[in-house]
């Protein structure tokens, strides 16, 4: 008599949020989705295509999507989600609305700040420790988006 253990399924993202829109950074707007399984003979996962029993991929959402990973064997099947958000850089004050004078205004007050000095950490877009000159480039290009 052959055993066949049920599988195990582990799914995790390096990023749970990336960003949409113009002149946003290469290093937002994608995700590694990372994956292993045991005792599984198949593994897939929702939007991927040739999947191992275990690896990594990136990952370009467009909207907030869940993946789901499924691994089966002859016994059962084991699933895992991750989902990834998607927001409008830019979008400071309210990340699922339209970038407007409220998200300028509160740019505009940290402008020129950085870490613990800023007022709000969403405004500095660009992730790069500080609002700068860049940070406002990259609200105005999505302004009224």
């Amino acid at each position: 008599t052959i055993v066949v253990a049920p599988p195990t399924a582990t799914l995790s993202s390096n990023r749970s949020s990336v960003k949409s829109g113009v002149n946003v950074p290469a290093n937002m707007v994608s995700a590694t989705l990372t994956w292993t399984s045991t005792n599984a003979t198949s593994v897939s996962i929702t939007s991927l295509t040739n999947v191992g029993l275990s690896g990594s991929q990136v990952v370009y959402p467009g909207a907030t999507t869940t993946y789901t990973l499924q691994a089966s064997n002859a016994l059962s099947s084991a699933t895992q989600n991750v989902t990834i958000q998607v927001s409008k850089i830019g979008d400071i004050v309210s990340p699922a609305g339209t970038i407007d004078i409220f998200d300028y205004s509160a740019l505009v007050a940290d402008f020129g700040k950085s870490g613990s000095q800023l007022a709000n950490p969403a405004s500095d877009l660009d992730e790069q420790h500080g609002v700068t000159i860049f940070d406002y480039s990259i609200l105005v290009a999505n302004f009224g988006r």
